[in-house]
């Protein structure tokens, strides 16, 4: 794929940056009346960017070529007779993050604009601005979800990164775009990819409290999951998403005692299914190393003492998460199932009673 050519912006005088100012908007109203007589005049220059800004459909385009302006405009006539006078698609503008048109075609949702610009260079749909931005985080971040199934189904690259360490399927989480999370996840969006944050989309949309793409993405990654321990024979365990930084957590200092080394097997169990470090490590010290109860998980079987265990975490738990746990305890076996019912109904019932602050009130 051609590479985006930046170019540093010239000093000029004001008269000349007058002069080629003047020139950008020649040619650009020129495509734009489809004057080809005018047009074919400026074909040399047909590339040439602008000095200062240019505000078109509330967009400020700073050393932007008249392709970015036609972009901009929605116009689809006149970017056809700019790219067969020679207009460069791939040309980034001097300020603003660096977009090329393409970019400005979408910021409006100008599917058709797009359309055109992909029939004479297939690879603009994946050029990234200065700051690694491409079409599909611009379609995802506003929620087009018909541009997001064109890009999808013509090759745009579903899980590249911005500057931010963020994919369309951050954006589309973050932007609460159910639909667009489902098309994304449905074509190979991968929901474990962690910005520069160390966000998942399941951590951003625990967050904000969403469970309805909450449930989208743990199932996806469910799907994932069973299906790779099926092509290796293995038995199904906890969502690969909801297991991060349990290396760390099991590093945690416990007494030496009976006691402590209960708590440690129940501690290094519930870490497989929680997916915060700071939420887990609130918990830990609120609930596991609580002297009471230790006692009580002590007396207990088991099974009991998992049950138990759980039972203080969801007490403190935020809704979201609480939810989380419960759907990811259904998926490891039957007797999981079973717990998590249990769980589900004489949780809801203490917390109903105790009024218990949530969880994400305390680590804020």
């Amino acid at each position: 794929m051609p590479m985006p050519i930046k170019l540093k912006k010239p000093k000029a005088s004001t008269d000349l940056e007058e002069k080629i100012n003047n020139k950008v908007e020649s040619i650009y109203q020129a495509a734009k009346s489809h004057n080809l007589p005018r047009l074919k005049k400026y074909e040399n220059d047909v590339n040439i960017k602008s000095y200062n800004y240019k505000e078109i459909n509330g967009h400020e385009i700073d050393g932007g070529t008249p392709l970015h302006f036609a972009c901009a405009d929605g116009d689809v006539d006149a970017i056809q007779l700019l790219l067969c006078h020679g207009a460069n698609p791939y040309l980034l503008q001097y300020e603003n993050g660096g977009l090329a048109p393409i970019h400005f075609a979408a910021q409006d949702n100008h599917l058709e604009c797009i359309k055109t610009l992909y029939r004479h260079h297939p690879n603009t749909i994946n050029i990234s601005s200065y700051l690694k931005e491409q079409v599909l985080h611009i379609a995802t971040k506003n929620g087009y979800s018909d541009m997001t199934k064109w890009l999808i189904d013509h090759g745009a690259d579903i899980n590249h990164q911005d500057h931010n360490g963020n994919t369309p399927l951050h954006n589309a989480v973050r932007n609460a775009h159910v639909h667009c999370v489902r098309l994304l996840l449905a074509n190979g969006a991968d929901p474990t990819m962690q910005n520069h944050l160390s966000e998942s989309a399941i951590n951003i949309a625990n967050h904000a409290n969403n469970t309805e793409i909450c449930e989208l993405l743990v199932n996806k990654n469910h799907h994932d999951d069973k299906n790779k321990n099926e092509e290796n024979g293995n038995k199904p365990r906890c969502p690969s998403i909801l297991r991060p930084h349990i290396k760390d957590l099991q590093n945690v200092a416990l007494k030496d005692s009976i006691e402590g080394d209960i708590v440690q097997k129940n501690f290094a169990w519930m870490c497989e299914i929680i997916n915060t470090p700071r939420l887990t490590d609130l918990l830990y010290t609120k609930t596991i190393l609580n002297d009471d109860n230790v006692h009580k998980i002590n007396q207990q079987s088991k099974s009991e003492q998992k049950a138990a265990t759980l039972l203080n975490i969801l007490m403190l738990c935020d809704v979201q998460t609480f939810y989380t746990l419960v759907e990811t305890l259904k998926l490891v076996d039957s007797v999981h199932q079973k717990l998590a019912h249990i769980l589900t109904k004489e949780v809801y019932e203490k917390r109903k009673q105790t009024q218990v602050k949530p969880a994400a009130c305390i680590i804020s």
